[in-house]
This record gives C-alpha cells, structure tokens and sequence, in this order.
C-alpha cells in the first residue's frame, strides 16, 4: 500500500510539472522503442553450501511502444516496454521476462542533448534457471528508478539510462533443482539500458 502511494503521489507530481512545462509547440508523439539491456547484478547464493559466486555476463534486449507528452524542451513521457535478459553462470542460465512501465521526465540541456528520469513499475512474468521455473521470493510487482541522457537525430531519438531497483528481488530455487536447498539468485535491478525511438505518430 505505501508503495502505490508513493507511486500514485510521483505520477501526480510528473503530470503537473508535465504541465507546467507546456508551450505553444507542445505535441504529442506515439512511437516505437527497441535496444539493448546488459546487466551484471545477479548473484547465486547458496547459504548452507557458504558460497556466493556472480554471473558471467548478463545480457538481453527490449521492445515497445511510449507516448510523449510536451516540448522538445521539456517532455513526460510513459512507456510499455517487453524486456528479456540472460544471466549465464558457470551452470546454467537465469532466463527472465517482464513487463516494464518507465514514466519519465525529459529536459533539453544543450542542443540534441537531453536528460531524462523518473520511476518505473516492474512486473516480472516469468524466471528460469536451467529450465527450471524459479519461486519468486518477493511480489512481482516491485519499482525501481531510472535516469539517463540521450540525443535527438531529428524526431529519432538514441538513449542511454540506468535503471536500479529500489529493493532486492530473490528467487528461490524449487526444492529438489539442485543439492543445495535454499540456494537462491539475488536481483537489484542494476542495468545500462541503449534505446532507439521512432515516431509513428505526430500531433
């Protein structure tokens, strides 16, 4: 409860300064958005066994759709984004798959150069290990916060973010998977995140 509160109370805040921000060029953008996730901040931990080993590499893509509030100058901008990543560890991979709502503000600093940031609502839909469904640890719902800079190309616009969770996320392994019973994978939601947005639509 107190975390849609305080969701509820940054939307809030995000629309109004949105709207404070408007101009005589205000415009409403729709369009598609894609790129690459990588991540290094899965850890296996194993507490019987006594041992803590991190992942490989962690690496993955995304895809979706955002709408853009505002100005070149000053923008609110919220999307629907599918994400998937691979974490490889020495014996198995972690295979995830969410639904991730990014609701960000964007200022122009300096010519193409613009700076964005905000929250974003995470919904994991599905985890892995070894094609072995995980146990999720903690609700699947959680927020995390994002800011990043990127330059528009005309109405294209390159970004990169990073994005952190706000509270570690463990997945517990079914019993049985392995030899150690409560091993589990810790997730903080620490990744770079390299977008491409493409109008569709201008108003």
């Amino acid at each position: 409860m107190k975390t849609f509160k305080h969701f509820s109370l940054s939307l809030a805040l995000l629309i109004g300064a949105c709207s404070l921000g408007y101009s005589q060029s205000a415009r409403n953008i729709f369009g598609i958005k894609a790129g690459l996730n990588n991540a290094s901040n899965e850890s296996f931990d194993a507490d019987l066994a006594q041992f803590k080993t991190n992942p490989l590499s962690s690496t993955g893509f995304h895809v979706g759709f955002y709408k853009q509030y505002g100005s070149n100058s000053f923008f609110f901008r919220p999307e629907v984004i599918y994400t998937t990543t691979i974490t490889k560890f020495d014996d198995g991979d972690l295979e995830s798959q969410s639904l991730d709502i990014p609701l960000n503000l964007g200022m122009k600093v300096l010519g193409p150069l613009y700076l964005t940031a905000g929250p974003v609502l995470q919904n994991l839909l599905n985890s892995e290990y070894a094609d072995q469904v995980l146990e999720e640890g903690s609700k699947k719902m959680r927020v995390l916060a994002n800011f990043g800079a990127g330059v528009s190309l005309g109405n294209v616009k390159v970004e990169l973010r990073y994005e952190r969770g706000l509270k570690e996320k463990e997945f517990n392994f079914l019993q049985g998977i392995t030899e150690v019973s409560d091993a589990r994978i810790s997730n903080t939601g620490n990744q770079f995140i390299f977008s491409l947005f493409i109008p569709l639509s201008i108003k």
